[in-house]
């Protein structure tokens, strides 16, 4: 493995932002001359299927509901075909929208009209496994086979079912025929990770990621699986990779991708031992992101002057954006909110798209209370993606904080708890929201069923925040206890963090 390579994997996955899709011109455009065609015609049921289909690209499933029941209303029979086609996409639709009742009947009316549609078949599977069916989901799987010989979709779907069946043994030999099938794409040890996961092998699970990102080709989907693994069991994680490290001649890019794999899962303190082996090597010294990811992690330990020793390294090879914004990070860990601001600007003068530049500049200005220059640059942030859930809540605390903005600062907070993303944290910024709206049932509701509901440390730490901001101290502490006792190492969010709007500090110490 390249470093640079695994570096450009690894820091592109640390600063993944989830973000909801928008609409491009081209496609209002598109959506746009369905309309003026349905206008004319409103049983135009092609339009309306192809209306469908792209809402549903989009994400849009109410809408595609709609118009594909309304396609099936006009199809006629005979169009045997397109009705196929139709049922399909509702199958899709409701999957999506979890109606999986609703999705077993469509794909059935689908194969009533198409027997031999491979994709239907494995979507009906698929549908069984949903509904905790394996047998029915087993038996379309199989008949896969009739329609192609070693099929390795039939295999992993019949590999799936035996597990939830408890053939452990049945699975492990389908698992085998799977790999067979198709033995050098990362996808296939991607999967057959994902399997090994359900059957409680966390280290056979870490060790197929780990072949999947030796035969990937810059995907990040191994790496990404490999850090889920570790957030839920990193000593197996580091089991597989310490296993694969002594077998490798070339020590130095494992090492930086488990210290990646470390600090991506929050496994701050067993991140430092491989980094600085990184760091002890010519090329690692030579590698600008080994120095990023020490110093990102040394700060989530509150480690400040520890990482203010690796920046004055980091200057002395490299000057740069990235250099700037580690200079950043540091003056705003360490308070100093406005040496923050300047160096955040002088990263985005050098790179506007410096990752975790923009964010950290406004942090800076609410911070250090320039209130006027937070705004133009959350205003700037919005505008590129109006469904920024932590951004709209921003926005929301610095209108409040300007006199006469009230109704700006009402707007933001209503758009805030109305936008669904994806991610702990978004569903703790939009319960937020919710309840500083006056609609505290529903944000208890996002609470209880999307963070408090999970037996995983980050959704308790998102929980702590929403009951700090919401003047529940006593909750919050309860979750900051149980964030702490299922693993959570974030010092700096436990000990110093006060950012209003979306840290613990209201119940801090309370």
């Amino acid at each position: 493995m390249n470093l640079r390579r695994i570096f450009g994997l690894s820091f592109v996955a640390m600063s993944l932002l989830c973000s909801a899709q928008q609409i491009n011109p081209l496609v209002k455009a598109l959506l746009d001359s369905y309309q003026e065609i349905l206008k004319e015609n409103p049983k135009d049921y092609v339009t309306l299927y192809e209306r469908a289909a792209q809402y549903f690209r989009l994400s849009d499933y109410q809408n595609a509901l709609t118009d594909i029941s309304n396609a099936l209303r006009y199809t006629p029979e005979k169009e045997s075909q397109l009705r196929a086609q139709e049922f399909s996409l509702l199958a899709d639709i409701d999957i999506e929208m979890k109606d999986y009742e609703g999705a077993l009947r469509a794909v059935n009316n689908a194969l009533e009209l198409d027997a031999t549609s491979y994709a239907d078949i494995y979507k009906k599977g698929n549908i069984c496994l949903y509904m905790e069916n394996p047998e029915e989901a087993y038996k379309a799987f199989s008949s896969m086979q009739r329609l192609k010989a070693r099929s390795q979709e039939a295999y992993f779907g019949m590999a799936k079912a035996c597990v939830m069946m408890g053939r452990e043994q049945e699975a492990t030999n389908l698992i085998k025929e799977a790999e067979n099938a198709d033995p050098n794409n990362y996808i296939t040890f991607c999967r057959i990770g994902d399997l090994y996961r359900d059957m409680s092998q966390p280290e056979n699970a870490a060790t197929n990621y780990l072949s999947a990102i030796s035969l990937s080709d810059g995907s990040l989907r191994p790496l990404e699986s490999l850090i889920d693994l570790a957030k839920d069991n990193y000593p197996a994680v580091k089991t597989a990779m310490d296993y694969t490290i002594n077998l490798s001649e070339n020590k130095l890019p494992l090492n930086f991708l488990l210290g990646n794999i470390a600090y991506n899962s929050g496994n701050y303190s067993e991140a430092s031992a491989p980094l600085e082996y990184v760091l002890s090597t010519e090329e690692g010294k030579n590698t600008e992101g080994v120095y990023e990811t020490i110093i990102r992690n040394l700060l989530a330990q509150n480690k400040t002057d520890e990482a203010e020793a690796y920046l004055v390294q980091m200057n002395s090879c490299f000057s740069d954006a990235k250099t700037a914004l580690m200079r950043a990070m540091i003056d705003f860990a360490s308070g100093n909110y406005s040496a923050a601001s300047i160096a955040a600007a002088k990263a985005l003068k050098e790179d506007p798209n410096v990752a975790d530049g923009m964010k950290l500049a406004i942090y800076s200005d609410v911070m250090a209370g320039n209130y006027k220059d937070a705004l133009e640059k959350l205003n700037e942030t919005i505008m590129a993606n109006p469904e920024n859930i932590e951004m709209l809540l921003l926005r929301n605390y610095v209108n409040g904080n300007i006199s006469g903005y009230e109704k700006n600062a009402s707007a933001d907070l209503q758009r805030a708890a109305s936008t669904i993303a994806d991610g702990y944290d978004n569903a703790a910024f939009r319960a937020i929201a919710k309840a500083h709206s006056g609609k505290v049932l529903d944000a208890q509701g996002i609470v209880e069923t999307e963070l408090i509901a999970k037996n995983d440390k980050d959704a308790a730490y998102w929980a702590a925040v929403y009951y700090a901001q919401t003047d529940d101290a006593k909750k919050a502490n309860e979750m900051i206890n149980r964030a702490k006792q299922l693993g959570y190492q974030n010092e700096y969010n436990l000990s110093v963090n006060t950012m209003p709007m979306v840290s613990i500090a209201p119940a801090r110490n309370k």
